[in-house]
């Protein structure tokens, strides 16, 4: 006995349309068709799916049960059919990607808009996350590609690095802040300072850790670490904390309105940003394409 995909996909519909009527509508199809389709599933099976008053139709103790199973087949399919997309051309398929820290999606926006412009019918899913939690993803092949600070992502010998831009760095403060009645400031001066930090440059890293312990100091209480720029952004405008920022070109026009920025006198090492790939896993089209489209708008020509 077999039930066909288009058939499963009718009582799905029925079943969260409480109408035949209004399924026919959302499916495009003719409500006599529609009634056929759901009799011809119920003859199959022997059992009755839904119960049919004037009031519409309700799924059944069984009917549920079918409905649910059903719904978890149609999405392995359709899983299944933008895996398999993926690897044939850019006129299906999907983009999954990765932001190590969500300050990458403004660096990333032009690319991606670029790939919805010319390739409309890719599916594109985006998250933001620490690369902890991502790289995992990557493996796994629930990410396509993860977009981030090349030195954070190089720990994972099983991914491929490929560099883009070298990133330039500011520290932001609020205008009215107390560093800012200073004549000439050195690291200490900033560093005595809470952070705030979009999880570019991770509290634990050892590189937060090695600015501390050059100066002979103790990080100041409280951190602040997130992944929402406009969060650190705002928490910056309300507190003495600093905050390293980081863009692809020393352009820092759209932050000098609101905040304070210095050089990076405390001595945060150079950035890259880059694109990182599971190397035992061949890049599909899509992937490729966001690539070369990342090299021309935001990459090292």
């Amino acid at each position: 006995m077999t039930v066909d995909i288009r058939k499963l996909r009718h009582a799905v519909e029925v079943a969260r349309s409480g109408s035949v009527t209004l399924a026919a509508r959302n499916m495009f199809i003719t409500q006599p068709a529609l009634t056929r389709s759901i009799a011809e599933i119920e003859a199959q099976l022997g059992l009755q799916l839904f119960h049919r008053s004037s009031k519409g139709l309700k799924t059944t103790d069984v009917g549920k049960d079918f409905v649910s199973r059903a719904q978890k087949i149609l999405y392995s399919f359709d899983d299944l059919m933008l895996h398999i997309g993926e690897h044939g051309n850019l006129n299906t398929g999907r983009l999954r990607i990765g932001f190590a820290s969500s300050i990458f999606q403004l660096f990333a926006a032009s690319t991606i808009i670029e790939i919805v412009k010319n390739f409309p019918s890719i599916r594109i899913e985006t998250i933001a996350g620490s690369g902890e939690d991502l790289v995992p993803m990557l493996v796994s092949d629930e990410l396509d590609l993860l977009f981030g600070r090349a030195g954070h992502m190089e720990r994972w010998s099983e991914l491929e690095i490929e560099k883009l831009s070298a990133l330039y760095c500011k520290i932001m403060v609020r205008k009215d802040h107390p560093l800012s009645e200073l004549p000439e400031m050195d690291p200490t001066d900033i560093l005595a300072y809470p952070l705030a930090q979009a999880a570019v440059v991770e509290q634990g890293s050892s590189e937060i850790r090695g600015l501390y312990s050059l100066h002979e100091l103790e990080p100041v209480e409280p951190f602040y670490i997130c992944h929402d720029f406009e969060l650190i952004k705002r928490i910056v405008l309300n507190s003495d904390a600093y905050s390293p920022v980081f863009n692809v070109t020393d352009n820092f026009d759209r932050l000098k309105e609101r905040y304070m920025l210095m050089e990076n006198t405390i001595g945060l090492p150079k950035q890259n940003l880059a694109i990182a790939t599971y190397r035992n896993r061949e890049r599909t089209p899509a992937v490729e394409k966001f690539i070369e489209y990342a090299n021309i708008k935001i990459g090292i020509q």
